[in-house]
Order: C-alpha cells, then sequence, then structure tokens
C-alpha cells in the first residue's frame, strides 16, 4: 500500500514538471490597444493591420497595438497643420509687403513727379536740338554740301542730331522710372488679390484640419 502511495506521488509530480515545460499549444490573441514591446512591429486583428507604437492621442503612451489607420490619419492631421502654418506665413509676408509699398506710395508718387520734369526738360531740349538740326540741314541746301560753309552746316547738322538722340534717350529713361514708381500702386492691388487667395486657402485648411481630427480621434481610439 505504501509502495502504491509513493508511485502515484511520484508519478503525480512528473505530470507537473512536464507540463511546466511542455510548449505552449496555442498563441496569446493579440488584443487592439494591448502593450507590445518590439517598436514598429505589425500584427493581424480582425483582418487589420496594427502597428506597436505610441498611441498619438494618448498622453505618456507607452508601446501598444494601434490600427495603421490611426498613423495614417495622424499623418494626414499633421500634414494639414503644417500647411496651414505656411499658409499663415505666407499671409503674414505679403501683407508685411502691402503694408510696406502703402507707405512708400508717397514718396515714390513724389519721386515719379520729380522724373516728369526731368523727362519734360529733357523733351523741350531735344525739339531744341531737332529745330537747330532743321536749320543747320537748310544751311547745307542752300550752300551746298561740296561748299566750305556747306560742310561745315553738315557738321553741325550731325551733332544736334546727336544731341537730339541723347536727349531722345533721356527723356524715355526718366518717363521709365516715373513708370516703374507709380507701378507700385498697382502692385498694391495684385498683392492685395493674392492675399485674398491666401486668406481664402487658410479658411479652408482650417475646416480640412477640422475634419482630419474627426477622422484622428475616430482611428485613434484606444482599444479600436
Amino acid at each position: 500500500m505504501l509502495k502504491r502511495s509513493k508511485f502515484a506521488i511520484a508519478l503525480a509530480l512528473l505530470i507537473v514538471a512536464g507540463s511546466a515545460y511542455a510548449p505552449a499549444t496555442a498563441a496569446t490573441k493579440v488584443k487592439a490597444g494591448a502593450s507590445c514591446s518590439k517598436a514598429n512591429s505589425t500584427t493581424k486583428i480582425s483582418g487589420d493591420t496594427y502597428v506597436c507604437t505610441k498611441n498619438p492621442l494618448v498622453k505618456n503612451a507607452k508601446l501598444t497595438w494601434v490600427w495603421t489607420g490611426c498613423i495614417t490619419a495622424n499623418k494626414q492631421y499633421n500634414d494639414s497643420v503644417a500647411r496651414l502654418a505656411t499658409l499663415k506665413a505666407g499671409a503674414a509676408e505679403a501683407q508685411a509687403k502691402i503694408n510696406q509699398l502703402k507707405i512708400d506710395l508717397p514718396t515714390d508718387e513724389a519721386k515719379a513727379k520729380e522724373f516728369d520734369a526731368k523727362a519734360a526738360a529733357a523733351k523741350v531740349k531735344q525739339d531744341n536740338a531737332l529745330t537747330e538740326a532743321a536749320a543747320n540741314a537748310a544751311k547745307v541746301t542752300q550752300y551746298g554740301l561740296t561748299s566750305d560753309a556747306g560742310r561745315a552746316y553738315q557738321k553741325n547738322v550731325d551733332l544736334w542730331n546727336k544731341n537730339a538722340t541723347t536727349y531722345g534717350l533721356a527723356v524715355k529713361n526718366f518717363q521709365r522710372a516715373a513708370a516703374a514708381l507709380r507701378d507700385k500702386a498697382s502692385q498694391i492691388d495684385k498683392e492685395q488679390k493674392k492675399l485674398d487667395l491666401n486668406n481664402q486657402s487658410i479658411a479652408a485648411a482650417n475646416v480640412e484640419i477640422a475634419s482630419n481630427n474627426d477622422t484622428r480621434k475616430q482611428a485613434c481610439t484606444p482599444g479600436l
């Protein structure tokens, strides 16, 4: 009887010991939102892909199984926030440019009027040079180009025509300078139109961010 009892006890111990070292017959079931250890590893849960990472909506988050849809939604949200920041920076720069153009406008107009006066004065000199060239040309015709007087008058014609060309170039340069200064007024309108479009894009970006944030909240619900 004693031998049977000892045998039974020994057999029980062997069974317990064997079960302790026996391999698991089934893998532990992975759950969404459950803790994990290897960052960026992936697994399938109910047909969806999950990644071992920190949930972007959980403060002081630890590594858990997060649905890849959450990762995608979070990236879209962050991208839309970055776009908004870029748009706002562009709007601020455009507004600063408009403000500076408005500040410069009175001074530019005063300078443009100075160039107007210089262009007008140069035009008077050009007209006078052309008049003198014409008068000397008449003398060339009167005395003949082969005569000493005719050749002298022809030199005067060439000189006055050269002066007229120089004054003509000065007129154009002064006019261009005045026009460039006055173009800033129309430039303000152009910049304002760009700013208006930019502000519309900012409004649309805010709507996009709100929508992406709602999607992110749903996709990143812990345990989803």
